[in-house]
């Protein structure tokens, strides 16, 4: 099988802005790509923000993401950071992680929520993760 690709893969390169691409077979339709929204809250607990870089993976019915590093976040004890950028449409979101990669001396982190949003559907409702 071949995979035609023709595009740069660099996170600061048109079109994709990414250090990963989603390649169809040659002859397919190209894969239907999306923007997200994703608004990640750390919780208002004593030592709750990281300096550990954070990636998350959006997990739905048609698919899943690549994991997504998560560039120029503060993730600071009871803010809010919000993230867009552009992956494979994974149809209806049914599922979402976010971890961090542990380097750094605060890298434990407390994670109160994280608001899902497929911004190229605005008719969808947002989708909203909570641990307790």
């Amino acid at each position: 099988v071949t995979f035609n690709a023709d595009c740069w893969v660099a996170k600061d390169k048109a079109p994709h802005y990414s250090s990963e691409v989603t390649l169809s077979p040659a002859g397919a339709d190209p894969i239907k790509q999306c923007q997200y929204q994703v608004t990640v809250r750390t919780s208002d607990v004593r030592w709750a923000g990281t300096d550990a870089t954070v990636s998350c993976r959006i997990v739905g019915d048609k698919g899943k993401t690549g994991m997504k590093e998560l560039e120029n976040g503060d993730f600071d004890r009871n803010s809010e950071d919000v993230f867009t950028f552009r992956s494979i449409d994974v149809g209806t979101i049914t599922g979402f992680e976010i971890g961090h990669g542990g380097g750094g001396a605060g890298s434990d982190w407390h994670l109160s929520n994280v608001k899902v949003a497929n911004i190229d559907r605005p008719e969808a409702n947002p989708v909203f993760f909570f641990h307790d």
